[in-house]
């Protein structure tokens, strides 16, 4: 019985560390996307600027 309750415990925390994990990159990627849309932007505004 314990061992059953270990093992629904140990899938648990298993799911939740992939979950974090998986938010992490999420947030990471978006981050990424928002530094190059600003980048493109003050590059486009240096061009106009010419």
């Amino acid at each position: 019985m314990i061992s059953e309750w270990l093992k629904v415990m140990l899938e648990e925390i298993a799911t939740k560390k992939a979950d974090a994990e998986r938010s992490r990159a999420e947030e990471k990627v978006r981050a990424e996307e928002k530094t190059r849309a600003q980048e493109k932007g003050r590059v486009e505004e240096k061009l106009r600027m010419l």
